[in-house]
C-alpha cells in the first residue's frame, strides 16, 4: 500500500460533537415539520445527506454552517430566539448554552434511536438525564504533519518537544480553539490537559509564548485543513475529520 504523504502523529483529545435542540419548527397536521433549521459545522454533512432525508420524510432542512463554537455562540446569542432547531455543538459549550437560555428539553419519546446509541455516550456531566442533547458523532484532535515536508527539512516527531526545531519556526498551524490549545499545552507540560486548577491553565501562557516562533497561526479549521492539504505549512493541529479530507486532497 503507497504511504500517504500526510500522517497522523500525535493524538491529543477526544471532543463529542452534539445534536442540540434549540427550538420547534411549525408542525403540519401529520406532526411533522415543513422544515428543520440546523445549525453545524462546515462539511460535517453534505447536501446528498439533507436531500436523501427530504425524499425519505418530506422534511426540508435547511443548513447553516460555522467553522468554530465560538463563532456558533455568537450567532446564537446575537440572534432571534428560536431561529435553529438543531445545533450541533462540542460538549464543553453545553453548560453555558444552557445557562445562557439557549437550549430547550426535547421529547426523548420521538427519537426512537436513542436506545441504541453506547451508554457510555450518554448522562456524562454536561447534561446528566439527555434532556437536551443526543451524542451526535465523536471526534479527535490530531498532530498532523506533511511527511514529504518534513523529511525534506529532516524532522522527526515523536513527542511534543520535538515541534521546537528550527525547520519548524513559522511552519506550525493551531486550530482556533481555545480548550484544545490549553490542552496541548498541558500535555506538553506533562500536566494532567483536564485540569480545573487556574493557576495550572495560567501557565500554558508560558508555554505558547516560547512556541511563538514556530506558530505561524491560529486559524479556524478549514483554513488550517488547506494550508497543510497545499503544503504551505509542515505541521497543523486539526480534527481528524479535517485530517481525513486533508489527506483525501494530498495524497
Amino acid at each position: 500500500m503507497k504511504k500517504k504523504t500526510l500522517v497522523v502523529l500525535i493524538c491529543c483529545i477526544i471532543l463529542a460533537a452534539l445534536f442540540s435542540g434549540c427550538q420547534d419548527s411549525k408542525a403540519k397536521k401529520n406532526g411533522y415539520a415543513d422544515k428543520l433549521y440546523l445549525y453545524n459545522w462546515s462539511e460535517y454533512m453534505t447536501q446528498d445527506v439533507l436531500d436523501g432525508f427530504k425524499k425519505e420524510y418530506g422534511i426540508e432542512v435547511v443548513q447553516s454552517t460555522y467553522e468554530s463554537n465560538d463563532e456558533m455562540m455568537a450567532k446564537l446569542i446575537a440572534g432571534k430566539k428560536g431561529q435553529y432547531d438543531i445545533a450541533v455543538p462540542t460538549n464543553y459549550y453545553i453548560k453555558s448554552m444552557k445557562e445562557k437560555g439557549l437550549l430547550e428539553p426535547y421529547d426523548k419519546n420521538a427519537i426512537a434511536n436513542l436506545k441504541n446509541i453506547d451508554p457510555s455516550y450518554k448522562n456524562l456531566q454536561y447534561d446528566e438525564n439527555n434532556q437536551y442533547t443526543v451524542p451526535y458523532m465523536g471526534t479527535v484532535s490530531l498532530w498532523v504533519g506533511n511527511k514529504k515536508m518534513l523529511d525534506k527539512s529532516g524532522v522527526t516527531i515523536n513527542k511534543m518537544s520535538d515541534l521546537k526545531n528550527n525547520a519548524l519556526k513559522n511552519n506550525i498551524v493551531l486550530t482556533d480553539d481555545p480548550q484544545d490549545d490549553i490542552s496541548i499545552a498541558l500535555t506538553a507540560m506533562g500536566k494532567d490537559p483536564t485540569t480545573h486548577d487556574v493557576d495550572t491553565i495560567k501557565s500554558t501562557i508560558n508555554y505558547w509564548n516560547n512556541m511563538k516562533d514556530y506558530v505561524k497561526s491560529i486559524s479556524d479549521v478549514s483554513d488550517a485543513r488547506t494550508m497543510l492539504a497545499r503544503g504551505e505549512i509542515s505541521v497543523a493541529n486539526v480534527y481528524s475529520g479535517d485530517a481525513l479530507q486533508a489527506m483525501d486532497q494530498n495524497k
